[in-house]
This record gives structure tokens, C-alpha cells and sequence, in this order.
């Protein structure tokens, strides 16, 4: 009885060792054995095999276990360094299990159950508490950091975010960061054998392989912090984590950039494109229907292939810029200009710091800026020669100084597109001393928003300063500080200031989405803040560079008008139209500055249509719109545009002015030319339905008829080419509706049948997509069906289907 005692003593221990070794062994394979285990093991592993081999061999006298040799396991990458680079994820190597199935056996077999057996595998794992996964509790305990630093990118606190990410990223390698709950043990009876150090030494070091974000966030605040080098670096470390991080791609292509690297910037943006046109075909492909497998399935890489292609256009003007600048600079150093340039320049750069008056300075100065807009080739000589870098160093560009330097960039700008793009590298550096300067002269602000809004005439200074950090909002509270009336702000300021800062903004919003997010959210200059600003401006009589204030806010609202979002409330709206009319009444003006007056006017109805009842009685904006229709044959297209956007709210008004001045008003050309015709007929139809028969009948007698007709039939032909204009055939259709509903309809449905109208409107009625255009052509096809061999034409084309099924049928009056 001892010796059955003691076997099942000994069974029981195996099967622990058993259950225990599968444990370890499914940590194995999922990255969760800690180097702890491994050296608790490799100390332990000897001396406890042969002890309890040789304990089992006396006891049941069967030969004692040979003793097992042990493979080194594989020693930790030293990590001492604070920002620690990532590993590759370990391989998974396969493990034979088949070897252990000789050592199953059924346990009745060998002891039979007493009748109190020791506690069931499933009791005991019940009572043992649940196992730590290692690769989530150190991506739990990453995350947090992660999140840390995410918060402070968007405070802009970029060094602290960098600590942040770094932390995390370090968690990940710091092995006294791990929980204790999953800790190796520390008594050496916890594994009973060497066999799962054997096993654990086929495997390297499975250190759990950091977050890419991590990196690539690290990357963006070291770009905002302006350490390219670094940022490169965590960008490297990303992709070999994984080989199609876009962000990474793109990150580090900007970061390249800055470094001049332009070749190799070129190479990051050729593989982003290759992702997105692949992600752009598999989309295509999944849209048709296919049927894909997941290595077909590529994630949004999140940029569009026109911003990849901007970009690499953007580095290919600036790899020629490079290369022309050498070929230049060959030139330059045999006729002594260069010589020239370098001596003005040294002058420049080692008198400032230690100047203790600028004065003697500023002839130097003024020679350069006057030799720059005497010969302009000049300037491409200056950028030759690092102009941009010397004097834009810290030590030379200070707030005492920043009055001489600025005339100088302003005159190199002014004619070298190269020279702006250069510039783009260079507004950070200047922003930031012009927040250092206490209480600068306006003609400073002047002649720094005159170089900011010419260099942004160049979609690549565009982008490039989009992507720069020039203050963030403060450059934004700066710049509306600046917009607002001089009284209010308790600023001095200037027209000129105005229209530079004006004209920065429209162009910038012109770039999208790059150039409109960094005005919108870097800057935090958002419409609602601009639009309260342009009031004064549309009204200022001041010009600028010959061309008035006006003007260029009008541009900006319109830039304003193109950004997607909600309407703008009417407190905005209407006092831009107050004084867009103001200033349209206070003098004739030249048709160009009327033009984006009135485009203005139209553009704010179509982004806000709203009534304003009010604004068109005290301006008397109906009959001076319509006067022009008659007197100004160049804002034809831009007056009959902005009437049809007035329809909506203001349809009985518009028709009775219509019906005042018809005789004068050039209908038939208006409906005939392409760029009117679609608002021309909605200003038909708002004056027929309003009108009654007489006006049916006068739209008759001046050949409207046989103008309906040829159009209907023109859209028609037009569908085979795909080039149909549906809101136009919509509008056409609802004229042809209008002249079908009156008294003489008969009369009018018998002109319109016996040319063939109804063949036309079925074509354009199976063409056309959009829901209310149907709904006007099947009108137009039912009041046609009243005549009967119109009907039965219909019942042949399927006319009368397609009319039933959109809820219409021959009796709609």
C-alpha cells in the first residue's frame, strides 16, 4: 500500500508538471514568457532534474532520467539608452508536441480512484487566479502615456509630448515595468522540470514590438519641434515595424524635405502613391462587385492621391530649384558676383549682433533690397549663396533687427518663385521674432504681411507652410487683431496691412485642404471670425498695389464660401450684403470690381439663402439687377445668376419687376446662351407661374415656344454624350410645365406634339437621375398626354410607366 501511496503521489506531481508545462509552453507561443523565466530556469534547471530523477529512481526502481542539456537562451538587447529603437516581432518557430504524447496514460490503469481523490484539473484551475496577458498589460500600460502625449500635440506642448511617447515606447523594452501578476516565480519548485527550458530555447528574445503610432507621433512633434533628423529616425523605426505605415511615409518625406533631401523625400511620396492607388483599386474593384480576398483588402491609407500628387510636384520644383541653383552658382563665381553678394552679406551677418545701433547698417540694407528690384536675377544669387539661412539665424534675425532683414526677404521674394519656396522654410523663425518684438512699427507688420502674402501666391509656400508651425492661434489672434477696425482694436493699422493679411488668407483657403485647415484650426481663424471683420473693408475706398480693398475681401468671402460647413447665419451675411450694395450705389464702378461685387452677392445666397426682403427695398436691388441685364452685356451671366438665387424667397417680387421692364429685358438671348440659360428659365418660370396666361401668351408671341422646343430637343441629343446638365433640364422642364397648365392648354399641347416634344421628354425623363428633375419632365409629359395621340406615343416609348411610378399621371393640372 506504500508503494501504491507513493506512485500516486508521484502521478500526481506529473500530472501537475503537465498541466503546468502547457501553460508555459501556450506563453511560449504567445510572446508572454518573461527573460526572468529564463534565467530562473537556466540556474535551477541541473540540479532539480537529477534530484528528483534520482528520488523517483529509488523509489520505483527504474533507471534515473539522463541529464538534459540546455541551450543558451538568448540574451536581452542592451536598452539602456532614454529613446530606444524597436525590435522586429520575433518569428514564431513550430514545436513538436507529438513527442509528448508517450508520456499520457490512463491513471485507473496504473491507481485506482480512492475514495477521497485529490482535487480535479478543473477544480484546481478554477481556484487559481486568471493569468496576465504580458502583451496587453504593457500595451494597457503604454497607452496611457500614448493618450498623454496625443492630448499634448493638440495643446501644442510638443517637447512634453515627445517625453510622453517616449515613455511609452521605453515601456515596452523595460522589463521592471511588468506587473508582479505575471512575474516569473520565485520558488524554484513551481516547474518540476528541465524540459520547458529545453523547449524555451528554440525561441528568441519575444519582446512584444512597440505601437507604431508611438513612433510616428513622436515623428509629427519632432517635425513641429523642427528636429528633422529625429524625425526621420522614428519614421525609419515605423516602417520596419511596418512596411506600409503611410503616415510614416509621409512623415518621414516632410522631414526629408526639410533636410534638402529632396530626392529621398521623393521616393517616400512614390511609394505613398503606389499605397493609395492600390487602395483605390481594391476599392474600385469591391464597388464592381468582386469578391476579394483579405491580402486584397488595403486599409484608407487617409491622404488623397491629389495630395500625393501636389506634394510630388512640390518636390520636383524644388529638386530643380536645386539643380538650377548649381548651374548658377557655376556661373556666379567666375564674373565675381557671387563674390559680391557674400561680401554684403558678411557685412550683414557679423555687424547686427554686436552693433549697438542699427542705423549704420541700414544703407547696406537698402543696397540689397534696391539691387534685388533693379535686377532681379540678383535674388536667385542671394538664395545661391545661403542668403535665407544667414540671415534668418538666430543670431542675426532679432527683434532689433528685424526691420533691416525683412525689406531684404520682401525685394528677394518679390520676383523668384524658387526664392518663396525657400521662404516657406524660414516664416517660422520669422513669426517668432516678430512675437518678440514689443510693440512693432506698423510698417513692419506692413512689409511682413506683404511678404507672407506674396510668397503664398505659390501653392508650393502654401503647402509647405501649412505643414509648418507659425504660432498656431496666437499667429491667428495676430492676424485678426490686424483685420479689425483700428478704434476697436486699439491697434494702429493700416489699409495696407489689411489687404496683405486678405489677401495671405484667400490665398491660403485657396489650397485646399491643406491651405484652409491651417487658416481654420491651426490658426483658429475660422469664417464666423473673418466674415465680422469685412464689413469695414468691403466699404474702405483704399488701394493697394492699384487695386482697391474691396475687391480682395470680396475674394476672401468668396474662398470663404467654397470651405464646406454650415450656412453662415444672416447677422453675418447681411451686413456684407448692405455694404456690398453700398458701395455697388455709391459710384458707377469698373465692370471688373461690379463683377466680383455682384459674384460676391450671389455667392453669399447660395451658401446662406435666407430672405432678405428688407436689403432689396432699401437698396432697390431688383431693378438695378435687372437694369443691368440691359445695359451691361459683360454681367449678363453674373446678374441673371444672382436674380435665380433670389427666386426662392423672393419669387412674386422678382416677376413683378420682371413684368415691368420684359420689353427690355433680352430673354430670348438669355435662354439661348449656355452660361445663362439655366437661371435665365428659372426666372421664366417664377414670371409665367406668377403671370397667369397673359404672360403665356406673351412668352408665345416672342418665339418662347420654338426656344423650349429646341432646347428639350438639344438636351435630349445631349444624353448620349453624357453631357447632360440635369439642374438646367430641370428648370427648362418646369417652363415647359408652366406654359402647358393654362387656359389654352389645349392649344399649347397640340404646338408642343406635332414637333416631337413628347419623344424627347420620355429620352430625358429614362436619363436623368436626379429625383426632382424627373418629377418637373413627367409633369411636363403628363399635361402633353392630354392630347390623345401624345398618349398613345407615350404608352409606346413607356412614358406612361415611368410617369405612374413616380406618383404622376395625365390628369395633374
Amino acid at each position: 500500500m506504500d508503494i501504491l501511496a507513493d506512485l500516486k503521489a508521484n502521478l500526481q506531481e506529473f500530472e501537475d508538471f503537465v498541466d503546468d508545462y502547457t501553460q508555459k509552453m501556450n506563453d511560449i507561443l504567445s510572446g508572454k514568457i518573461t527573460d526572468e523565466d529564463r534565467d530562473w530556469a537556466k540556474r535551477n534547471i541541473e540540479g532539480d532534474v537529477n534530484e528528483r530523477a534520482a528520488k523517483a529512481a529509488d523509489q520505483l526502481e527504474v533507471a534515473p532520467v539522463p541529464k538534459q542539456e540546455v541551450a543558451q537562451a538568448a540574451e536581452t538587447a542592451d536598452l539602456a539608452e532614454t529613446e530606444r529603437p524597436c525590435t522586429r516581432t520575433p518569428s514564431k518557430s513550430v514545436v513538436d508536441y507529438s513527442k509528448w504524447e508517450k508520456l499520457k496514460m490512463d491513471e485507473d490503469e496504473v491507481n485506482p480512484k480512492p475514495e477521497s481523490s485529490p482535487p480535479s484539473k478543473a477544480s484546481k484551475q478554477q481556484k487559481q487566479p486568471p493569468r496576465t496577458s504580458r502583451a496587453d498589460e504593457i500595451r494597457k500600460k503604454a497607452d496611457v502615456h500614448r493618450l498623454k502625449g496625443n492630448q499634448l500635440m493638440k495643446e501644442q506642448m510638443y517637447r512634453e509630448a515627445v517625453t510622453a511617447y517616449t515613455t511609452a515606447i521605453n515601456i515596452y523594452f523595460d522589463e521592471s515595468s511588468l506587473p508582479a501578476s505575471i512575474s516569473p516565480p520565485k520558488s524554484k519548485d513551481a516547474i518540476n522540470t528541465g524540459l520547458l527550458e529545453a523547449a524555451l530555447s528554440q525561441f528568441p528574445n519575444p519582446t512584444v514590438p512597440p505601437d507604431v503610432a508611438l513612433y510616428t507621433n513622436r515623428a509629427l512633434a519632432y517635425l513641429r519641434l523642427h528636429e528633422w533628423q529625429k524625425a526621420v529616425k522614428d519614421c525609419t523605426e515605423a516602417l520596419k515595424l511596418d512596411g506600409g505605415s503611410v503616415k510614416a511615409m509621409w512623415r518621414r518625406a516632410e522631414a526629408h524635405r526639410s533636410l534638402k533631401e529632396f530626392e529621398k523625400a521623393r521616393d517616400d511620396l512614390e511609394n505613398v502613391r503606389r499605397v493609395v492607388v492600390a487602395f483605390l483599386d481594391s476599392k474600385s474593384r469591391k464597388g464592381k462587385g468582386n469578391k476579394m480576398t483579405g491580402n486584397e483588402v488595403i486599409a484608407d491609407p487617409g491622404v488623397t492621391l491629389e495630395e500625393v500628387d501636389r506634394a510630388l510636384k512640390t518636390v520636383e520644383k524644388e529638386i530643380a530649384d536645386v539643380q538650377s541653383g548649381i548651374r548658377l552658382e557655376k556661373e556666379v563665381e567666375q564674373d565675381g558676383t557671387k563674390v559680391l553678394m557674400e561680401t554684403l552679406l558678411d557685412e550683414l551677418c557679423t555687424k547686427i549682433p554686436s552693433a549697438a545701433s542699427q542705423s549704420p547698417l541700414r544703407s547696406t540694407s537698402t543696397t540689397l533690397s534696391n539691387l534685388f528690384d533693379t535686377t532681379p536675377a540678383l535674388s536667385d544669387i542671394f538664395r545661391v549663396c545661403r542668403g535665407f539661412d544667414r540671415l534668418v539665424s538666430g543670431e542675426v534675425l532679432t527683434p532689433r533687427s528685424i526691420d533691416l532683414i525683412l525689406p531684404i526677404l520682401l525685394s528677394a521674394c518679390r520676383t523668384s518663385d524658387a526664392n518663396r519656396r525657400e521662404m516657406a522654410r524660414h516664416t517660422s523663425a520669422l513669426i517668432r521674432v516678430l512675437f518678440e518684438t514689443p510693440n512693432p512699427d506698423i510698417t513692419v507688420i506692413e512689409t511682413a504681411a506683404c511678404l507672407l502674402a506674396l510668397c503664398a501666391a505659390d501653392a508650393v509656400f502654401v503647402d509647405t507652410l501649412a505643414k509648418t508651425d507659425v504660432g498656431g492661434p496666437k499667429f491667428g489672434v495676430l492676424v485678426l487683431t490686424f483685420l479689425q477696425d483700428s478704434a476697436t482694436a486699439g491697434v494702429a493699422t493700416s489699409p495696407a496691412v489689411a489687404y496683405h493679411l486678405l489677401s495671405l488668407l484667400s490665398r491660403m483657403m485657396a489650397v485646399t485642404p491643406v491651405g484652409s485647415t491651417a487658416v481654420t484650426k491651426t490658426w483658429g481663424i475660422t469664417p464666423q471670425k473673418i466674415l465680422r471683420c469685412l464689413p469695414a473693408h468691403l466699404l474702405s475706398s483704399a488701394v493697394v498695389n492699384n487695386e482697391p480693398v474691396s475687391v480682395v475681401a470680396c475674394e476672401c468671402i468668396n474662398k470663404l464660401c467654397t470651405l464646406k460647413g454650415q450656412p453662415f447665419p444672416p447677422t453675418l451675411t447681411d451686413p456684407l450684403i448692405d455694404a456690398i450694395f453700398t458701395v455697388v450705389n455709391r459710384k458707377p464702378q469698373p465692370t471688373e470690381q461690379l463683377t466680383t461685387l455682384l459674384a460676391t452677392f450671389h455667392n453669399l445666397l447660395a451658401h446662406s439663402p435666407h430672405p432678405i426682403s428688407s436689403l432689396l427695398t432699401d437698396h432697390n436691388i431688383l431693378p438695378m439687377l435687372i437694369s443691368l441685364l440691359r445695359t451691361h452685356p459683360d454681367l449678363r451671366r453674373i446678374t441673371t445668376l444672382s436674380l435665380a438665387k433670389l427666386v426662392k424667397h423672393h419669387k412674386q417680387q422678382i416677376a413683378e419687376t420682371l413684368d415691368g421692364w420684359w420689353d427690355d429685358v433680352p430673354k430670348l438671348d438669355l435662354m439661348n446662351t449656355q452660361e445663362t440659360r439655366g437661371a435665365a428659365a428659372q426666372l421664366l418660370w417664377a414670371w409665367l407661374a406668377s403671370g397667369g396666361e397673359r404672360c403665356v401668351q406673351e412668352w408665345k408671341r416672342v418665339g418662347g415656344f420654338q426656344v423650349l422646343q429646341a432646347a428639350v430637343k438639344d438636351f435630349a441629343d445631349g444624353t448620349k454624350s453624357g453631357g447632360l446638365d440635369e439642374v438646367v433640364v430641370g428648370n427648362f422642364a418646369l417652363c415647359l410645365a408652366e406654359c402647358l397648365r393654362k387656359a389654352d392648354l389645349e392649344e399649347h399641347a397640340r404646338y408642343f406634339a406635332t414637333e416631337g416634344t413628347i419623344d424627347h421628354i420620355i429620352k430625358l425623363l429614362k436619363a436623368c437621375k436626379d429625383a426632382a428633375v424627373r418629377s418637373n419632365l413627367a409633369i411636363a409629359c403628363a399635361r402633353l398626354c392630354q392630347i390623345e395621340s401624345v398618349l398613345e406615343r407615350a404608352r409606346e416609348l413607356g412614358g406612361v410607366e415611368l410617369m405612374y411610378a413616380l406618383g404622376i399621371n395625365k390628369s395633374t393640372s
